[in-house]
């Protein structure tokens, strides 16, 4: 926001605001504009000065113009900034009350759409099969289910509920703990039949490992199990999918460390002897300016059921060994995707 208007380019619509504009965005400009402050556009909102001041600057690099300067007597719009205004203030669902946030209503990033981030492992193989019922209680909005191989980024500011392992950096995030991930090594029964179950760490060193490199995932874990030196062919296949690691250790390629819950997945993978034990701690998130939205709301409620620990006690703090898993299966057998024939009809089979 420079100090004069020179350069400023005209808008190149006169009846509606650029289409890739965020509504968030678009609420910290109409705050700013109507209190003529970053801060107090800032304290309206219930966000911090420098949310305030990238969302602008999201805002004026979509228009491709300047909309503040700065004058004696505060920010005050540009020409370029008051026909934006203008155009919002035309657009039926930017109301100004709605603009800053003081609505009950939903505050979503992308006005009609409820986006929702997690990792390529939990969206496929733990929540896709979930999305019809968080869409039957949500009806008039889509949804889009975002996975991201690259965990440690933080994109909270990109979706409206995400899933994460590592702690949003965001003042402006609400972070709660949902559930905690216990991890083991796997194996498929074939392969435990050729090459042995490893008793060891360094039994393992006498074994293949299926290994997942991608940025954000702990991918030097093998090198904590054998050491950095490696024996020739140890890894014969790695990718930065957890679904292409699954279907691999499945089809009996080698080992892979995977949440205990993936034996309620597949008949073709079980847990193996070698005592690796880890756990993580996941969390989800939402804006705290949202925090009154119904969506979100319902959506919260919809992740908080779906990692139920009273449903699914391989959620909870205490390690449960996957033969120790209840026998009940209700709300389970749906997700069994890559069952052999258990499953019922019409399920993939492994050998197909």
């Amino acid at each position: 926001m420079p100090n004069s208007e020179h350069g400023v380019q005209a808008l190149n619509t006169d009846s509606k605001a650029p289409s890739n504009l965020r509504w968030d965005d678009l609420k910290a400009f109409s705050a700013t504009a109507r209190h003529a402050s970053l801060r107090a556009a800032a304290e309206a909102r219930r966000v911090s000065v420098n949310t305030v001041r990238a969302s602008l600057a999201r805002v004026e690099e979509e228009v491709g113009a300047v909309l503040f300067r700065r004058s004696r007597d505060g920010i005050q719009l540009t020409d370029a900034g008051t026909q934006l205004l203008e155009q919002i203030r035309k657009m039926g669902n930017f109301e100004p009350a709605a603009l800053d946030g003081a609505a009950d209503g939903d505050v979503l990033v992308q006005p009609g759409e409820l986006r929702i981030a997690c990792s390529e492992a939990l969206g496929s193989l733990w929540l896709t099969p979930r999305l019809d019922a968080l869409s039957r209680l949500l009806p008039g909005l889509r949804l889009n289910l975002q996975l991201s191989y690259d965990l440690a980024r933080d994109r909270s500011g990109d979706h409206d509920v995400g899933l994460t392992y590592h702690l949003p950096t965001d003042p402006d995030i609400i972070v709660a703990r949902l559930a905690t991930m216990h991890m083991m090594l796997f194996a498929s029964p074939d392969y435990i039949a050729e090459h042995g179950d490893p008793q060891t760490f360094d039994d393992l060193r006498e074994h293949r490992f299926v290994e997942q490199v991608s940025n954000g995932v702990n991918s030097r874990l093998v090198d904590h199990l054998i050491g950095p030196n490696r024996p020739n062919g140890f890894v014969p296949i790695c990718s930065n999918s957890a679904i292409t690691q699954f279907w691999a250790v499945a089809r009996g390629v080698g080992v892979g460390a995977f949440p205990t819950y993936v034996t309620l997945l597949s008949d073709q993978i079980v847990p193996l002897s070698a005592p690796l034990r880890l756990r993580f701690e996941l969390y989800y998130f939402y804006h705290a300016n949202a925090k009154r939205s119904p969506s979100i709301l319902t959506t919260i409620a919809w992740l908080k059921e779906a990692f139920s620990t009273e449903l699914y006690p391989w959620f909870a703090d205490r390690f449960i060994h996957p033969r120790d898993f209840p026998d009940s299966d209700a709300g389970v057998a749906f997700t069994r995707i890559f069952f052999r024939g258990s499953a019922g009809a019409g399920a993939p089979k492994l050998s197909d």
